[in-house]
């Protein structure tokens, strides 16, 4: 994971602004960090996500990314690294300068290094806000509600029995994190 984050920050460091930003053909990089909103058995977790985007038109933006978080024990995979592949789109309200709010969803792969459960599809919606803190680099901040194909979100599992345990369906997350135009 650490190899993955340094890699996405290199990128979106070297980036330098060639056309203004938000317009049609431009691109946008993003490097977030999602975690957990509700009070559950595992809660802690924190998923980075790296992707690249393009904007469609001023508004529309759409891309792919990967994901990538560690999962304890008390997980759908046990004591697993998750990876995610996956797609998504954004809808800008573009209103000032300097704060643009959006709306987002996302479909994300993802799956375990544990052979016993299976993949599993992800699909989630947001709405958040991007800030401008210069002429191409943004904070951004969404909340998310997602909805997956197995129960992996707020998973209870007994340590150490090996029994498979329960969980939800849905989730309510958070997500920071940096994005730079190009």
């Amino acid at each position: 994971m650490k190899k993955l984050v340094v890699f996405c920050i290199i990128a979106l460091v070297s980036v330098s602004s060639i056309a203004g930003p938000m317009q049609k053909g431009n691109i946008e990089l993003r490097l977030d960090a999602a975690f957990d909103l509700e009070q559950g058995t595992d809660d802690g977790y924190v998923t980075a996500h790296c992707g690249m985007g393009r904007f469609l038109s001023e508004r529309i933006l759409v891309g792919g990314m990967v994901a990538f978080e560690r999962r304890e024990w008390g997980s759908y995979w046990g004591v697993s690294d998750v990876w995610g592949l996956g797609g998504y789109g954004e809808y800008h309200f573009v209103y000032s300068d300097t704060m643009i709010p959006y709306l987002s969803l996302a479909l994300t792969y993802l799956d375990g290094n544990n052979p016993d459960n299976d993949v599993v599809y992800d699909i989630t919606t947001g709405a958040g806000v991007k800030i401008f803190v210069t002429d191409t680099i943004m904070l951004a901040g969404q909340l998310n509600y997602a909805w997956a194909s197995e129960d992996i979100h707020d998973y209870d599992r007994s340590v150490g029995t090996g029994v498979i345990g329960t969980g939800s369906d849905t989730d309510v997350t958070g997500s920071i994190g940096i994005r730079v135009l190009y």
